[in-house]
């Protein structure tokens, strides 16, 4: 080990010798409040990921529908998905367009209100 390092982590508080642990902190998430549910995405824009950023750029641009639900299932992953899609009103999971939309609204408000973008 170099001095250089070795200064390093006593900087750190480590011994030589001794494992480190990493602690990770998770990011910030806000709060998607729709028809009784909530749903939590990350705060800022940087935590998530690159195909739901270039996903969410490609839907901004388009404004196309289709655009819009893969920057839905993207963010939301499978589990808030399904729970997105158990509102609908025949349970089949897909959700009417009148409703997506809805739903779209809420979620582009609460990212250009509260998220870091």
């Amino acid at each position: 080990m170099t001095a250089a390092k070795k200064a390093k982590l006593e900087q750190l508080g480590a011994v030589p010798g001794e494992q480190l642990e990493l602690q990770v902190d998770e990011p910030a998430l806000v709060k998607v409040k729709f028809r009784g549910q909530v749903f939590t995405i990350p705060k800022d824009m940087d935590d998530w990921k690159t195909k739901t950023v270039l996903a969410w750029s490609r839907a901004v641009e388009s404004s196309r529908l289709a655009d819009w639900v893969e920057v839905v299932e993207r963010l939301l992953g499978a589990e808030q998905l399904a729970r997105l899609g158990a509102l609908a009103p025949d349970g089949d999971g897909d959700l009417p367009r009148r409703d997506m939309t809805e739903f779209l609204a809420v979620l582009i408000n609460t990212v250009n209100t509260e998220c870091a973008v």
